[in-house]
This record gives C-alpha cells, structure tokens and sequence, in this order.
C-alpha cells in the first residue's frame, strides 16, 4: 500500500470544502487515485477533473515535477506521494 496526498492551492478552496485529502492505494494509477480521493469533494472534483481527466489549466505538481506535462497521471503510483494541485493562474 502506498499513501496518496492532496494539497488544493488556496487560490481554488470552496468554503465548507476541504483543502486536502489523503488515502492508502494498491495497484492504481496517480489520475485514479487522484480521482477516487477527490470523490468525497464534488465541488472541488469538478474544478480539477473531467470524466476521470484533468481539465485544462490545472497544474499536478509532486516533488518540483509538473506530472501531466510529462505524461505521469497514468503510472501507477507506487510511491508515497504528496501532490498539489494548482491552477494555472494561481497569482504568483
């Protein structure tokens, strides 16, 4: 098992929503974990993905390293893994 964290940059908190979410995985891809996480938040899913993709201008960033640039959304996720997500006009 391995833990998946999401951050939510403050630029795109929902009020009553929460900002960050975690879970254990085994044998998913980082885009579904991704989306299996972010279930328990529709507001926030909705501003991050669409059918299980991510939308246009939402950055996926773990350990200084943009992952849907370089096509990493679809690895499995085999390491513990903090990833914030932030749009792409985040003001700074």
């Amino acid at each position: 098992m391995v833990t998946l964290s999401i951050k939510i940059h403050q630029s795109m908190w929902i009020e009553g929503e929460e900002q960050s979410f975690s879970g254990e995985f085994m044998n998913e891809t980082i885009i579904t974990a991704l989306s299996k996480l972010l279930t328990t938040s529709p507001k926030v899913m909705e501003q991050v993905l669409r059918d299980g993709h991510k939308k246009p201008g939402i950055l996926f960033i773990y350990d200084k390293t943009e992952l849907s640039s370089l096509g990493l959304l679809e690895q499995p996720l085999t390491e513990d893994m903090s990833v914030r997500i932030v749009p792409i006009l985040h003001g700074g």
